[in-house]
């Protein structure tokens, strides 16, 4: 079967007696245009990559996490309740699922709106919860350093 793609151009419109009238040109789909006009339309490609994704439980809650480089964020379902403790616990599990990386979390100390803990493989971990009103927690940012 064969497609055929309208190409509707306007080429010029013509005023007569009757009427307005519209001078348009039909292509077939399969038609190739100019090399020089197919050079000039070419775009680069966008270079695509795929995010790391991974669940995992932390107590009664599951979390989906998605990680791109140096960033993971996890959403949590039910959130995590209001404690620190639940929130150093969740962000240990996170950090284990994406990065592979154990957290000294003794050492939490916070800093700003983040909580920074240092790993067992030397680096740094920034730890940004995202809150409800009620002050639960439904998201965990991580960035490493």
């Amino acid at each position: 079967m064969m497609a055929f793609l309208v190409r509707f151009l306007v080429l010029g419109a013509v005023v007569g007696a009757g009427g307005f009238w519209l001078i348009s040109s039909w292509e077939r789909a399969d038609s190739q245009p100019s090399p020089a006009t197919n050079a000039s339309a070419r775009r680069p490609e966008p270079s695509l990559t795929i995010p790391f994704r991974a669940s995992g439980r932390v107590g009664s809650s599951e979390f989906a996490l998605t990680k791109d480089g140096e960033q993971a964020v996890a959403v949590f379902s039910p959130f995590l309740p209001r404690d620190d403790r639940a929130f150093l616990t969740a962000a240990s599990a996170v950090v284990s699922s994406g990065f592979g990386a154990t957290l000294h979390v003794d050492g939490a100390r916070p800093v700003g709106a983040e909580v920074v803990v240092d790993g067992a493989d030397g680096r740094r971990y920034y730890l940004f919860p995202i809150k409800q009103d009620t002050g639960e927690i439904h998201s965990i940012r991580v960035r490493r350093e």
